[in-house]
């Protein structure tokens, strides 16, 4: 009977409570990092053994026989503590799960098609422009103009007449001569309009913006990167804002990577190479162009020049960089030769940098020898250092800040399984990885643009150097 009783009063033994929030926690520990899959199995398995023993530990200094009231209450000051020491962690992990769920898997390309006019234009509203003109791409971006129109269409509740020009310099010239009242203009090609109308966005306005999403496409060449050497391709947008918005990508930089000897080579493409778009007809352009077809055709275009597989990509932007330096409390960054650039001076020498401050080094060209092609030297040491810091004790000191901002940062096509897969061996063997860049050369030239309709200044590939780079990235994906 006595048996019994105490079976009955055990829901009303704090003691219980105490071992069963520890369990409960414990546990949901142990299910979050088997379902990321992230721990190395040893450690995995220590990890059972440590929690295990610390349950067991508690559970004594509660019901254990021959332990006073002063003991008890000791133990449950510690379950309190190593509860919250459990929370914490509970937490870090979900946030770095989710964290991997937001920046896998290729997100649908979001594509802002704005109808502008300009300034003075008495328009207020689109509807002032029921019976006007419209200037539209005869030839380029037919699937985004296509959708605005029959937008516009819509809000003017009938058929707009349109004037058809073949490229940006034809459509913008066209505005700015009154040849139409209003041109339907995809916001990614906005700053190609100002290399020749330098103050558009001051001339003219808005009147409606139209967001279009494209779906993606997943063209990943998934390879087991624990095994195998495999390449990326890093995009730098021109933009602030939304990540997976479509606009010129003015860092190319293909990274090698050899899990097997733990080598990095960084190949730097400058922004303005001339080279053939698949996506455009196969007709040459400079290389920044194609990120306004999305990021699949920027890596189809450098497939084609250099002649090898890209299996994944990330892109980042403008805001991108700034928040990751910044949350990373600044960056250590080699610098080659004293310059000033956007109000900063940058000393030869290693210096600290914030994110603003990273960003104006990494996008200066007009200081470094070689134009573009030493910007995309400072690009890579910029990367090399946020490398260096990510992989120091900053990481666990700022984690919760650093999870929030590459969340919202960073896209890759990279599935969550590879990138864990990545971690769990780094964290297995602790090995230290090499870090090597180059970069392709050329010369200055101008040239017919396919998207801006005018000669622009390009640059027209050393292809001795190209031969050299592809070489070295050939090298380094054989080593074993």
């Amino acid at each position: 009977m006595k048996k019994k009783n105490n079976r009955k009063n055990i829901w009303k033994d704090s003691r219980f409570y105490f071992v069963l929030v520890q369990t409960i926690l414990s546990a949901a520990l142990l299910i979050q990092l088997f379902l990321i899959h992230i721990l190395p199995m040893k450690y995995f398995i220590a990890l059972i053994a440590v929690l295990l023993v610390l349950l067991l530990l508690m559970w004594a200094l509660q019901y254990g026989k021959g332990i006073n009231k002063l003991n008890r209450t000791l133990g449950k000051i510690m379950i309190v503590l190593l509860s919250g020491l459990l929370i914490f962690a509970n937490v870090y992990v979900f946030i770095g799960g989710n964290t991997l769920g937001a920046i896998t898997g290729q997100s649908d390309l979001v594509t802002e098609i704005s109808v502008v006019v300009m300034k003075e234009d008495q328009a207020e509203t689109i509807t002032d422009l029921k019976n006007d003109s419209f200037g539209v791409l005869s030839v380029m971006d037919q699937e985004n103009t296509t959708y605005a129109v029959q937008k516009i269409n819509e809000d003017l509740d009938g058929e707009i007449s349109s004037t058809g020009y073949q490229n940006i310099a034809e459509l913008s010239d066209a505005l700015y001569q009154g040849e139409v009242r209003a041109i339907v203009l995809n916001e990614s090609y906005r700053s190609m309009i100002e290399e020749t109308h330098e103050k558009f966005s001051d001339e003219t306005k808005v009147l409606k913006t139209y967001k279009r999403v494209s779906k993606a496409k997943d063209f990943s060449k998934n390879v087991d990167v624990t095994e195998h050497a495999f390449n990326i391709y890093v995009s730098g947008n021109d933009r602030y804002g939304s990540i997976n918005t479509g606009s010129r990508s003015d860092v190319n930089i293909i990274m090698t990577i050899n899990p097997v000897t733990k080598k990095v080579l960084m190949t730097s493409i400058p922004r303005d190479y001339y080279v053939r778009i698949p996506c455009y007809e196969n007709e040459y352009d400079k290389l920044t162009h194609a990120g306004n077809g999305g990021v699949q055709c920027s890596v189809e275009a450098v497939e084609q020049k250099l002649g090898i597989d890209i299996n994944y990509y990330v892109r980042v932007n403008f805001t991108s960089l700034i928040e990751i330096v910044d949350v990373l409390d600044g960056v250590d960054v080699e610098v080659a030769n004293s310059f000033s650039a956007d109000g900063y001076q940058f000393n030869a020498g290693t210096q600290h940098m914030d994110g603003k401050m990273a960003l104006a080094f990494a996008r200066d060209r007009y200081h470094q020898e070689g134009g573009d092609r030493g910007r995309g030297e400072n690009q890579m040491r910029v990367m090399t250092a946020i490398i260096n810091k990510a992989l120091s004790y900053s990481i666990i000191t700022n984690y919760t800040g650093i999870m929030n901002v590459v969340g919202g940062s960073f896209e890759t096509n990279m599935s969550d399984s590879e990138i864990t897969s990545l971690v769990r061996m780094q964290l297995n063997d602790m090995s230290g990885w090499t870090i090597e860049s180059q970069s392709v050369d050329g010369t200055g030239a101008s040239l017919y643009s396919y998207q801006n309709g005018t000669n622009s200044y390009m640059m027209v590939p050393d292809e001795e150097s190209v031969a050299a780079a592809v070489a070295k990235i050939e090298a380094v994906m054989k080593e074993q």
